[in-house]
């Protein structure tokens, strides 16, 4: 899809044009879906990642400054977002061990509680 083309779908889409919409989406969409293949997200994070983008471009249509440039502006997006999951999913600890939860519910950073945890099993 060259350039010019989603600039004016763009703008016939900011104006309500339903099927200018549905040529974005088709046109653009595997654009957006190789950024969030690329990041290698699970397929649940990488669906939620695509409908954000989506959703995201729906919020700023009307405010993009270059609407030909609407290509650029997704796959930024997508990869912000993929960056998004990915920094959360660190965030993430995933134990059963009770003591080391207590230690973050108070407060304690997860990476402190694990060394403990370790440091007294050993």
């Amino acid at each position: 899809m060259e350039r010019s083309e989603v600039g004016a779908l763009v703008r016939s889409a900011v104006d309500g044009d339903a099927a200018a919409w549905k040529a974005i989406v088709e046109g653009l969409g595997p654009l957006v879906w190789s950024v969030v293949r690329a990041h290698r997200l699970s397929d649940a994070d990488a669906h939620e990642v695509y409908q954000t983008v989506w959703f995201r471009f729906t919020q700023h249509l009307d405010r993009i400054r270059e609407p030909e440039k609407a290509g650029s502006w997704l796959a930024s997006t997508a990869r912000h977002e993929c960056l998004k999951v990915h920094r959360q999913a660190r965030r993430l600890l995933l134990t059963d061990d009770p003591q080391m939860l207590d230690t973050v519910s108070e407060g304690g950073e997860p990476e402190q509680a694990l060394l403990e945890t370790e440091e007294a099993a050993a």
